[in-house]
């Protein structure tokens, strides 16, 4: 229209010669013509955000097929219906892999589902008058706020004939000092009086004295 390069602006139809006139932005805006380009940017935008996303998707798609590839039998743990395993499927999702941590959850949580533990037989625990000694495996080790402080108390599983037996109470200190961070699954020895719990099987410890036989597993 005034002479110089077009660059970018509006484009007209002009009815009566059916032509069309390329009018630059500012030629327009100063006959006050200028189109609203308010909805051609943001669906422009949202079109280009599409084929980002979708190619990043499509990235993402192939690096999950050849990462499945690399380990035979993650698919199939990956679908296992427990809420780990979908967090961790989820985030492979998004990323295409895994650490080798999560790998290594996820194929034991799958194994556990598939072939879970026979379930414990529980036998009475033995009420003797005072105290007695017997060795077991340490289940679990938490700590209790009390009005004496911070305790640790910890759970004993005790084979006995056909089945198993389990004691609960205030962890010695030479059992934390000996195990040196591995009280868990470690195998002690204790000797304590043992008090009926709430269920049979179920005994608790009073003033328990002990020893670590066996340390439990190295921890991650």
């Amino acid at each position: 229209m005034c002479g110089t390069n077009y660059v970018y602006g509006d484009v007209w139809f002009h009815r009566p010669t059916a032509s069309y006139i390329h009018i630059g932005h500012t030629c327009s805006d100063k006959y006050a013509l200028l189109a609203d380009r308010t909805d051609y940017e943001l669906r422009a935008g949202r079109a280009r955000e599409g084929a980002v996303r979708a190619a990043i998707a499509a990235s993402r798609a192939e690096e999950r097929t050849a990462y499945l590839a690399e380990h035979p039998g993650l698919a199939e743990a990956l679908a296992t219906d427990h809420h780990i395993v979908r967090d961790i499927a989820q985030r492979f999702t998004e990323y295409g892999q895994l650490t080798d941590r999560q790998l290594a959850l996820v194929l034991k949580i799958s194994n556990d589902v598939a072939h879970p533990p026979p379930e414990d037989k529980h036998v009475p625990a033995p009420r003797p008058d005072g105290r007695m000694t017997f060795t077991g495996r340490v289940l679990s080790l938490k700590s209790y706020e009390s009005q004496y402080g911070t305790q640790m108390k910890l759970c004993v599983r005790v084979e006995a004939g056909e089945g198993c037996w389990l004691a609960w109470g205030t962890c010695p200190a030479s059992i934390l000092a000996d195990a040196a961070g591995r009280v868990r699954g470690a195998l002690v020895e204790i000797t304590a009086a043992l008090l009926p719990g709430r269920e049979e099987h179920f005994a608790l410890l009073k003033r328990p004295a002990g020893r670590v036989l066996e340390p439990g597993p190295e921890r991650a």
